[in-house]
């Protein structure tokens, strides 16, 4: 593994803890708290640690930096038929 990739994972490795305690703090305060849109940050961090593959590509057709491309997302979190 690269360094770079390493140091992106412990990003995104802090990222998603600090995510992860802010639902937890919301959840105690007030359990039926809408989190949501933290729940969908988390998605993202760890959508970008998936190397690009050669179809990950924008809708403008620019070869995108990394990630799932939105149909891998579908397939990871269910939604593909």
């Amino acid at each position: 593994m690269k360094r770079a990739d390493r140091h992106r994972m412990v990003c995104v490795d802090s990222e998603v803890v600090d995510f992860v305690g802010r639902i937890l703090s919301a959840k105690q305060h007030a359990p039926s708290e809408d989190v949501k849109a933290v729940e969908h940050e988390i998605d993202c961090q760890v959508h970008a640690l998936y190397p690009p593959s050669s179809r990950s590509r924008s809708a403008s057709g620019l070869r995108r930096t990394g990630g799932l491309t939105p149909e891998e997302i579908k397939i990871v979190e269910g939604v593909a038929q």
